[in-house]
């Protein structure tokens, strides 16, 4: 049964980014007809954060290599008629800065089944 394994930290964490991975695919068929874009996005590892210095104690990159990834996304004419992909701020990019570029997610994020029964579990949790 779902939820009653225990996890570590780390586990549960990237669990979770998969959940939201998932839930972005999703929401592109949701959202198709209205013209609205979604993009998937793993603003970048270890930034420096409470959570990441508590969690490691180091970071590999700042705090505003995420944010700056984010806002360009969502606002920059380069991304406006990007929708159902996935960018990695890790992976190195072809922009000739520190931003990453669109690339491949976990396969179970491009899983049908598997956001199927993501999304009927989660209702199932928010039906109790």
């Amino acid at each position: 049964m779902a939820g009653q394994k225990g996890l570590s930290e780390q586990d549960a964490y990237a669990q979770s980014k998969l959940a939201l991975t998932m839930w972005s695919m999703a929401l592109v068929e949701q959202v198709a007809a209205h013209n609205i874009n979604v993009i998937a996005v793993n603003p970048g590892s270890l930034l420096n954060t409470r959570m990441a210095n508590e969690a490691y104690g180091q970071h590999w990159s700042s705090a505003d290599k995420g944010a700056g990834i984010l806002v360009a996304l969502a606002v920059a004419n380069e991304f406006a008629n990007e929708t159902d992909q996935y960018f990695d701020n890790d992976i190195k990019g072809e922009y000739g800065d520190e931003r990453g570029e669109f690339g491949k997610p976990h396969s179970d994020a491009l899983n049908k089944a598997a956001i199927a029964q993501l999304i009927q579990h989660t209702q199932d949790i928010l039906t109790v």
